[in-house]
C-alpha cells in the first residue's frame, strides 16, 4: 500500500499548526480577587481601630498646696540644640562648645584585580 502525501501536508504547504491549550485563568483569578478583598479588609480594620480613641487610663496630676511650700520645684524642660560648625566658622555668643579632632586615619588601596583576556574571532572562522 503506497500512502500520498495529502496537498495540505506538502513541504512547501505546511499546515497552521493547532492552538496550544491554555490553562483556565477563573480559578487563579478567583484566589487574587480573595486576596485582595483580605488585605483590604487587614487595611481597613487597621485603619479604623486607628481612628478610635484609646481607653488608656492617664495618670491625674497631683493637686497643687494652694499657698506653695520652700520645697516646690519648677520643672523646667531643657531644650539641647547641636550644631555642626564648618572648618573656620565660630560659635554663637555664649554657646559651650566640645573640642573635636579629627584624625585622618590612612586608608590602603586594594590592589587592582585582574581582567581576564577576552579572546574574539569572526563568527564562521576558526
Amino acid at each position: 500500500m503506497v500512502r500520498t502525501a495529502s496537498p495540505a501536508a506538502t513541504p512547501g504547504n505546511r499546515a497552521a499548526p493547532s492552538p496550544r491549550r491554555r490553562p483556565d485563568p477563573r480559578p487563579m483569578r478567583l484566589a487574587f480577587a480573595a486576596g485582595g478583598a483580605a488585605a483590604l479588609s487587614a487595611l481597613l480594620a487597621l485603619i479604623g481601630s486607628a481612628a478610635l480613641p484609646t481607653t488608656a487610663a492617664v495618670p491625674a496630676a497631683a493637686p497643687t498646696p494652694a499657698g506653695g511650700g520652700a520645697n516646690d520645684v519648677a520643672q523646667v524642660r531643657h531644650i539641647v540644640r547641636y550644631v555642626i560648625l564648618a572648618p573656620g566658622q565660630l560659635p554663637p555668643t555664649g554657646a559651650t562648645t566640645t573640642p573635636t579632632t579629627v584624625v585622618a586615619a590612612p586608608v590602603a588601596t586594594p590592589a587592582p584585580r585582574p581582567r581576564p583576556a577576552v579572546v574574539t574571532s569572526q563568527s564562521g572562522t576558526p
